[in-house]
């Protein structure tokens, strides 16, 4: 090889030396920085007891079913069913609050968790039955303005809203925000269709459940 060709091969490694663009450290992205938070909140049901009162009114039965369905769909921990100690109508409030567990058991199962409790009423006035259950709020991000530049692109970094508009979609997605705080319990199991379908395996029988035409996904053969 001549002198002259390694002369070229040296000029051009130089060059290229001269031309390299320094490596620069991708900022580590923080998934977490806008995820949602979870704060817990507590409903509350008052039913008024008055005078011999032992059942619920029209309007009271109404309240409790709005409310059970509140706790149904969102609500964590026992149903906690507090009467008044020491109040003129104590005695009436806790044939109530005796009326409305019966009623949340014929109407809600007896799954139903309950926590029986009192409190003070020291004002000397009639006091009400309280209901309550603790249920779970998401806190949507506090996404900054988009007032970055998305074409400054030289320092390979991320905006300071990154990832914020994904998280608020997530926390204004989810039906019951004490998900995001841990899985469910399990419900459960269905004794009687696992048996059924290991009786079904070990007979050689087919084990998925059976399907109806009008279940079936076949295309219709009316117009060929």
């Amino acid at each position: 090889m001549s002198v002259r060709i390694l002369s070229l091969i040296g000029l051009a490694a130089v060059a290229l030396t001269g031309c390299e663009t320094p490596v620069r450290a991708v900022p580590p992205l923080t998934p977490d920085r806008w995820a949602p938070q979870v704060r817990e909140q507590t409903e509350f049901l008052e039913l008024q007891a008055t005078g011999d009162q032992t059942r619920l009114t029209p309007v009271q039965g109404a309240d409790l079913d709005r409310f059970l369905q509140g706790y149904a769909a969102r609500g964590h921990g026992p149903l906690i069913v507090s009467t008044p100690a020491g109040a003129p109508n104590t005695e009436a409030a806790r044939r109530l609050a005796g009326e409305a567990s019966g009623y949340i058991r014929t109407t809600r199962g007896p799954g139903v968790q309950f926590a029986v409790g009192t409190y003070a009423e020291t004002r000397g006035a009639d006091a009400p039955v309280i209901l309550a259950y603790r249920r779970a709020e998401v806190i949507v991000p506090d996404c900054p303005p988009a007032s970055s530049d998305f074409t400054e692109t030289a320092r390979n970094g991320v905006t300071p809203d990154f990832g914020c508009a994904v998280a608020t979609n997530v926390a204004m997605m989810v039906g019951d925000p004490g998900d995001l705080l841990g899985n469910r319990e399990l419900g459960p199991a269905d004794l009687a269709r696992r048996q059924l379908v290991l009786e079904n395996y070990r007979l050689g029988q087919p084990t998925a459940a059976q399907r109806t035409d009008d279940e079936s996904g076949a295309l219709s053969t009316a117009v060929q």
